[in-house]
C-alpha cells in the first residue's frame, strides 16, 4: 500500500539526497540480464490508483490516481536517470462516484516531480544507491523510488525461480521470483511479496526510544499486505509492469469485508530516442537509499505562522471554565504548527501568547517542549540560559530534551550552554538528547558539539570526583554514562570509582558511566575490582558486569577463574547466575558462559536461594502471531550484612516490528540495617567501606 498511496497523494515523505559530478554507482559489474544503450532514453507511460473502501458496509471510497511518462535514461556502466513530465493527479469526486476531478495539489505536485531528473546506481536490474538533486523533497524522493521499485529486478539472471530478500520502496521483503512460460518474443516474471513479513517498513512519530536490532521480527502486524508484480521484457528490455496490491486492515476485518486499499501501478515502453545532453548543474546532497523515509518535511512556514496564531487564540478560548471538547485537538495542532516554524516565528508566537493572555502563554509553554525543533531547542536554551523559565518549568523543559526523538546536531550544539546552569535536569537531558543524535549517527564522536559537551562533563568532575558536591557528581556521572562518548574521561572515571574515600554511590556510577562506552576502551582496571576479595561487595559485581559487557577470551578466562576462587558468596551467587543466563542467548561466547554455567562445583557453590543471595534474572517472551515480544532484566544484590537487598535494578524492553524500546529502568538503593539483621551464614566481607547517605532514585534510561 505504502508504495501507491506515496505514488499517488504526495502525502509522504522521505529524506537524503545527494549528487555527484561523476558516477553515482559505488561499484558495477556488467549487466548480464539487460541491453540498455548508452546514450538511450527509452519512454514509458505511468499510471498508478489507489482506492480504499469499507467492503461489506458501504460502496463508498475514496481514491486518487497520477498519470505521467518517465523517461528512463542509460548514461554509461550503471549510472541511469528518470526524468519525470506531463504529470496529472486526480482524486474521486465524492458528490459523483465515478467521476474524476484535478486534485488541489496537481500544479504543487507536477513542478516538484519534473524539476529534476533523479539519478541512481542500477545494477543489472537492482538499484543499489540513490543520488538526488538538492532541492528534491522527502515527498518527490518517495515517489520516484516508488516508480523505480517496480522497474527493479533482483534477480541473478532471467531464468528459472529465485527466492531472495530484496529492498525497495517497501522495505526488506521476502521476494519470490517466477519465470512464466516464454512468448514468442518476449519474457515474463512474475514477482510476489507478503508485505507482512517485510522488515523497515514502518515508522512512528514518538518520544519513545527504540533501537533497530538485526532479528526475526517483521512488519506491524496490524496491516496484512500481497504484492503481485508481472515485468515482460523484450530484447532485454523493459516492455511493460503491472503490479496489483491489496491490504487489509486486521482489526476491521472480517474475511474479505473491513478496512480494504487495493492499488493498481502499470508502466508501459511508448518510445525510444537518443539522449538529449543536459547542461544542468546539480547541487550534491546526501545520497539515500530505496527505503521510504518518514522524516517529513518542513514546509509552508510563512503560512504556518498565521495559522500557529489563531489555533493559540482558539484554544484560549476553547479553555474557560469550562473545556470544550476540541481543546485536546487544537493542543495538538498548535504543537504541529510549532514545528514548522523557525526561531524567529517562535518568538513571534511567544509575544502573541504573553500579551494575549497568561493562559495562553501557559499553552505556548507546555507546547513548545513536544514541539522537538532545532528552532524550539534554541529558544527553550535561550529563555532559560536568561532566567525567564526557571523552576519547575525549566525542570520540566529539561526532561523533554531526552524525548527528542530525531535530534539533530544543531540541537546538540544549541543545547550546550545549558550546561553552565548546574541543574541536575540539565545534565541528564542534554546527555540523553546527544545519546540519541549518536545513535543515528555511529561516527559522532569526531563532531564538535559531541567533543565539547563530553569535555564538559568530565571536567566538571575534577581530578578525582571531588570538584562539585555529592549531588552534582553523581549527576556528571550519569550523564557520561547516557552519552556514551568517553573523550578522554576514562582515566578520570578509573580515579573515581577506585577512590576508597567516595560514597559508594559516586564510585559505583563511575564504573557504570562505561556502560555505552566503546569495547575499545580498557575494562582492565573494572576487571581488577572485581577479582578483588577485599573489595565492596557491589562495587566487585558492578565492575564484573562492566568487563563482561565487552567479552572476549581472556576476560571470560579470568572470570572462571576468579570465580572458581570466590570466597563471597553473594558476589559467586551474581556471577554465576548472570553467566547462566548468558550462557541461554546467542553469541560468539555462548561455548565459553556454558563451561562456567555446566560447571557442577560451582553450580553446586552458588545456586543457592535467590531470597538471600544475589542473582541475576533475565526473562524472555515472544508472541509469534503478533511479531511481539517482551524482556525483563534484573539484578538484586545483597550485601553479606544482611538479608535485605541493599540494591536492585529492573529493566524492560518491548521488541516490535524490528525495534526494540527500553520502557523502563527502576534502581533502587537502601540505608545500611540495622547489624542486628547480620546473616551469620554469609561469609564476611573482608573489607567493608563506611556508606554516607545514599540517594534513593528511581530512573529510566
Amino acid at each position: 500500500m505504502k508504495t501507491a498511496v506515496l505514488l499517488a497523494c504526495a502525502a509522504v515523505a522521505f529524506a537524503g539526497p545527494v549528487d555527484r559530478s561523476g558516477t553515482c554507482s559505488r561499484h558495477c559489474t556488467e549487466s548480464r540480464k539487460f541491453d540498455y544503450k548508452p546514450g538511450t532514453t527509452y519512454v514509458y507511460s505511468y499510471t498508478t490508483s489507489t482506492e480504499t473502501s469499507m467492503q461489506g458496509t458501504t460502496s463508498d471510497k475514496a481514491a486518487v490516481y497520477l498519470s505521467c511518462q518517465v523517461e528512463l535514461e542509460s548514461l554509461g556502466g550503471c549510472d541511469f536517470t528518470i526524468q519525470i513530465r506531463g504529470t496529472s493527479l486526480e482524486e474521486q469526486d465524492p458528490s459523483s462516484p465515478g467521476r474524476r476531478r484535478p486534485s488541489p495539489s496537481h500544479a504543487e505536485l507536477k513542478q516538484a516531480l519534473e524539476l529534476n531528473p533523479l539519478k541512481f546506481s542500477y545494477e543489472d536490474g537492482r538499484v543499489e544507491n540513490i543520488c538526488p538533486s538538492e532541492g528534491d523533497s522527502p515527498r518527490v524522493l518517495n515517489i520516484k523510488k516508488g516508480i523505480l521499485s517496480v522497474i527493479q529486478n533482483s534477480m541473478q539472471r532471467l531464468e528459472g525461480n529465485e527466492d531472495i530478500v530484496e529492498v525497495d520502496i517497501s522495505g526488506k521483503c521476502p521476494t519470490v521470483y517466477e519465470t512464466l512460460p516464454k512468448g514468442w518474443t518476449s519474457l515474463t516474471i512474475r514477482k510476489t511479496k507478503d508485505l507482512s513479513q517485510c522488515k523497515d517498513r514502518e515508522s512512528s512519530i514518538t518520544a519513545l526510544q527504540a533501537t533497530a536490532e538485526e532479528g526475526n521480527l517483521r512488519s506491524m502486524p496490524v496491516v496484512k499486505g500481497e504484492q503481485e508484480c508481472k515485468q515482460t521484457y523484450k530484447n532485454s528490455i523493459l516492455e511493460s509492469v503491472e503490479c496489483k496490491e491489496k491490504h487489509v486492515v486486521r482489526p476491521f476485518s472480517r474475511q474479505e469485508n473491513g478496512a480494504v486499499t487495493n492499488v493498481f501501478q502499470s508502466m508501459t515502453l511508448r518510445t525510444q530516442r537518443r539522449s538529449v545532453p543536459s547542461r544542468t548543474i546539480y547541487t550534491a546532497a546526501p545520497e539515500t537509499d530505496m527505503l521510504f523515509d518518514h522524516d517529513y518535511d518542513v514546509e509552508e512556514a510563512a503560512r504556518t505562522l498565521a495559522r500557529a496564531e489563531e489555533v493559540l487564540r482558539q484554544l484560549v478560548h476553547s479553555s474557560g471554565e469550562v473545556i470544550q471538547s476540541s481543546a485536546p485537538g487544537m493542543f495538538t495542532e498548535l504543537v504541529f504548527s510549532l514545528r514548522k516554524l523557525n526561531n524567529k516565528d517562535l518568538q513571534t508566537v511567544f509575544h502573541t501568547a504573553r500579551n494575549l493572555s497568561p493562559k495562553a502563554k501557559k499553552f505556548f509553554m507546555d507546547a513548545l517542549p513536544s514541539v522537538a525543533t532545532a528552532a524550539s531547542v534554541r529558544m527553550m536554551t535561550e529563555s532559560m540560559v536568561n532566567g525567564e523559565v526557571t523552576g519547575i518549568d525549566a525542570d520540566a523543559w529539561l526532561t523533554s530534551l531526552a524525548f527528542v526523538s530525531q535530534p539533530t546536531l544543531e540541537m546538540v550544539k544549541e543545547d550546550l550552554p545549558l550546561i553552565k546552569l548546574d541543574r541536575s535536569q540539565a545534565y541528564l537531558g542534554v546527555s540523553t538528547l546527544a545519546h540519541s543524535y549518536c545513535r543515528a549517527n555511529p561516527d559522532c564522536n569526531s563532531a564538535h558539539p559531541i567533543k565539547e559537551l563530553a569535555r564538559s562533563l568530565y571536567l566538571t568532575l575534577g581530578e578525582n570526583c571531588y570538584a562539585r558536591d555529592a549531588r552534582t557528581t553523581l549527576m556528571v556521572l550519569k550523564a557520561l554514562g547516557n552519552l556514551g562518548e568517553s573523550e578522554g574521561s576514562e582515566e578520570t572515571l578509573n580515579r573515581c570509582f577506585q577512590n576508597p574515600q567516595l560514597d559508594i554511590e559516586i564510585r559505583l556510577a563511575a564504573v557504570e558511566a562505561f556502560r555505552r562506552f566503546s569495547c575499545d576502551i580498557p575494562r582492565n582496571e573494572m576487571l581488577r575490582t572485581y577479582q578483588n576479595v577485599h573489595e565492596n561487595v557491589e562495587l566487585r559485581i558492578a565492575g564484573y558486569l562492566a568487563a563482561i559487557k565487552c567479552p572476549s577470551n581472556p576476560v571470560i578466562e579470568s572470570v572462571r577463574d576468579a570465580i572458581r576462587n570466590e570466597s563471597i558468596k553473594q558476589v559467586g551467587s551474581f556471577v554465576y547466575s548472570h553467566n547462566r543466563n548468558l550462557a541461554k542467548e546467542p553469541s560468539p561466547f555462548q561455548t565459553e558462559y556454558r563451561a562456567i554455567a555446566n560447571d557442577v562445583e560451582l553450580k553446586n557453590k552458588f545456586e543457592l536461594d535467590f531470597r538471600k543471595f544475589s542473582r541475576n534474572i533475565h526473562y524472555r517472551m515472544f508472541f509469534d502471531p503478533l511479531d511481539t515480544g517482551f524482556e525483563l532484566d534484573a539484578n538484586v544484590i545483597y550485601t553479606p550484612e544482611s538479608y535485605y537487598p541493599r540494591s536492585s535494578k529492573v529493566g524492560t524492553a518491548l521488541n516490535n516490528a524490528a525495534k526494540k524500546t527500553n520502557r523502563m529502568e527502576a534502581r533502587q538503593r537502601t540505608k545500611q540495617v540495622n547489624n542486628k539483621t547480620h546473616n551469620p551464614g554469609q561469609q564476611q566481607q573482608h573489607n567493608t567501606n563506611s556508606y554516607s547517605r545514599p540517594i534513593n532514585h528511581n530512573k529510566k534510561r
